[in-house]
Order: structure tokens, then sequence, then C-alpha cells
């Protein structure tokens, strides 16, 4: 399996290579790089490869893959064998992530781990950085 990280951040894309470099960036500001970022570009006409094709970086590895297009769910599947992570978080191409949602991640499942009745830890949206929905991961 090679690198094995904390978290698998996998992106489907379909014709939105203007709305990458902000997924992009919000990855590059993150205060844990114990992650990887899967590119599932689905059977983009626009830039969508050129885009993620110019993405570096040294703190985390970038996987970019185009496929045949057949919707979201499609290409969240052809991501599977590329995942090395132990978690997986969908990060759509619109979306971006809070400088400290990765260490987000590693505090919930710090906590919830060990309990054979948790799967999935969700996490509430907001309109951005400044006006989050939820500010507290910090369920009991």
């Amino acid at each position: 399996m090679g690198n094995e990280y904390l978290l698998s951040v996998i992106t489907p894309s379909y014709n939105r290579a203007e709305l990458l470099s902000e997924c992009y960036r919000s990855l590059c500001g993150q205060t844990d790089f114990n992650f990887e970022w899967i590119i599932v570009d689905d059977g983009s006409t626009d830039d969508t490869e050129a885009v993620a094709k110019n993405f570096v970086s040294d703190k985390f590895h970038i996987t970019y893959l185009k496929k045949s297009n057949g919707g979201k769910h499609t290409a969240l599947n052809a991501s599977h064998e590329y995942i090395h992570g132990r978690y997986v978080l969908i990060l759509d191409s619109d979306d971006t992530l809070t400088p400290d949602a990765v260490e987000s991640v590693r505090a919930g499942w710090k906590k919830w781990d060990a309990r054979s009745d948790v799967g999935i830890l969700v996490y509430l949206r907001g309109k951005n950085v400044e006006d989050p929905l939820c500010v507290s991961s910090d369920w009991d």
C-alpha cells in the first residue's frame, strides 16, 4: 500500500477548474499535513486537468485521476484503489476547509476511534471560516 496517511481527502470534480484552486489553497493552509489529496476528474471538458496537474506540494501528496463522466458517485468509487488514509474526507470541488480541519478530524477520531459502534464523524458546514455553523466538535 505504500504511504499511509491519517486522512485521504477526495475531491470529485466535473467542469470546476475555476473552483479547484480555492480548494487547493485551503489544503495548503492546513495546520496538520498528515493527508493525501485525491482529485477525481469526472470527464471534465474545461481546464480541470491542466489546473489540477499544476498543483504541487511538498507537504502533502496529490493524486490526479481522470475518468469518463458518470456522476459524483462513480468518481468517488474510482478513488477507492488510491486511498491510503485511515479515514476519508470528501471535499467537493466548490468547498474549502478551515485551517484546522485535518487537526479537528484527528482530535475527533482520537476521542471516538476505540468505540466499535462509531464508524463516521460528521462535521457541520459553514458559510466561510469567519461564519461556521459549528465551532466545536466536542460531543459527548
